[in-house]
């Protein structure tokens, strides 16, 4: 049987990041920013040291044109080095700079003084797929002041990783007779592309009654060249380590479909309380492609739960005290199996001026601990503990 990775190593952490943004307001009332940050860091982590490095510019201008067109367009830079290295885990080569190009446009169009359209894309180049293109549509039509429909469509993208396309892993090792070692290792694939997801939403939105508001919304998505582990060919062991390696490659070989939808309302009970209920429902269906030999492949129920439920309540208690209190219910993860859960969470705060606040949060109050998420791949669920802590705030 396959031997786990140990390492008895402690992680650690250690970095820091600058960042910078210059707002300017024109004389013909359009507006633009500039924004920089530098960001690095050293991890080491199952006696794997990691580094990173990043430079990011971006650029944004805001511009009206006429009575009709509210643009907003710009560019961005982004020069990332990363290293990774040791026997077991590195990056091949184990350090490598690489640069992201991007621009975007948008345009808001008042068709009617009821009626609304905004177009735009964004267009990048990254160092791993080439060229890539993300276009969106909205509509949005409000007959009255209390009602409004909106459709929408886009298309959007996981850029290729340098995890993705350069990893050497060795995921697990497992005894054979004569002295041999098989290892299960993953290498990087530098042809894998980008996932894809298309994306169709519809909503409305109304206020019911002055203290009733109302919001329902739908949604279909199609995502396509989702991330798979294939098998490689296997070479031959060699002397002296006696190591036979069964490789497997990132590939693109499953795709998916996501269908469900959404409501939440708000009920202003009285002047002092307010109620939020929710809920959403969302079916998923992840499929490997013909051909495909996935070696960890996806539930075909999908990651996610199929319902979730919330509920929250707002309560002044007095002209400078809030109680806040909010109740979560999750369905049963199909993929990793964790069981429904129920989460309670509250909070009593006392404003001390507009400045000052002191506040006491209870998170995860129904019991001891939660289980969130099962065994995923390279991850090992955790329970998150219950928890009662204090917090000042200071607004300045």
């Amino acid at each position: 049987s396959p031997s786990p990775q140990i390492s008895g190593d402690t992680i650690s952490v250690r970095g820091g990041d600058l960042l910078a943004r210059w707002n300017h307001t024109l004389s013909g009332g359009s507006d633009m920013s500039l924004q920089m940050y530098v960001d690095q860091y050293r991890r080491v982590d199952f006696g794997a040291p990691e580094t990173h490095r990043a430079f990011d510019l971006d650029f944004q201008h805001h511009v009206a044109l006429g009575s009709r067109h509210d643009i907003v367009w710009g560019f961005g830079y982004r020069s990332t080095n990363s290293g990774l290295k040791s026997a077991d885990l590195s990056f091949v080569p184990s350090s490598r700079t690489d640069g992201l190009y991007s621009t975007f446009i948008q345009d808001e169009i008042r068709i009617t003084n009821t009626l609304w359209l905004t177009v735009g894309s964004k267009f990048e180049h990254n160092p791993y797929s080439g060229f890539e293109y993300e276009p969106g549509a909205s509509l949005a039509w409000t007959p009255s002041k209390k009602h409004t429909i909106w459709l929408s469509a886009a298309k959007a993208i996981r850029q290729t990783s340098l995890l993705n396309a350069s990893i050497d892993a060795t995921l697990s090792t497992i005894p054979l007779p004569n002295g041999l070692i098989q290892k299960l290792t993953l290498f990087g694939n530098p042809q894998f592309k980008s996932e894809q997801v298309r994306d169709y939403e519809a909503g409305y939105r109304a206020q019911l009654t002055k203290r009733v508001s109302l919001d329902v919304a739908l949604f279909g998505s199609f995502y396509r060249h989702l991330e798979t582990f294939d098998p490689g060919p296997v070479p031959p062991f060699f002397n002296p380590s006696m190591q036979l390696v069964v490789p497997a490659t990132y590939g693109n070989k499953a795709h998916a479909t996501n269908f469900g939808g959404e409501m939440s309302t708000t009920w202003q009970v009285n002047s002092r309380w307010r109620l939020s209920p929710g809920y959403s429902f969302i079916q998923m269906r992840v499929e490997r492609n013909p051909g495909s030999q996935d070696l960890f492949p996806a539930e075909p129920g999908g990651d996610a739960p199929k319902h979730m439920l919330q509920v929250r309540s707002e309560f002044n208690l007095a002209k400078n005290i809030d109680f806040d209190n909010a109740l979560y219910y999750s369905a049963r993860l199909p993929s990793t199996g964790a069981p429904s859960r129920a989460r309670f969470d509250s909070r009593i705060a006392w404003r001390a001026g507009e400045s000052l606040e002191f506040s006491v949060v209870g998170q995860n109050l129904l019991r001891p601990r939660t289980l969130e998420f099962g065994d995923a791949f390279a991850v090992v669920g955790t329970e998150t503990e219950r928890s009662v802590f204090g917090k000042i705030t200071w607004r300045f």
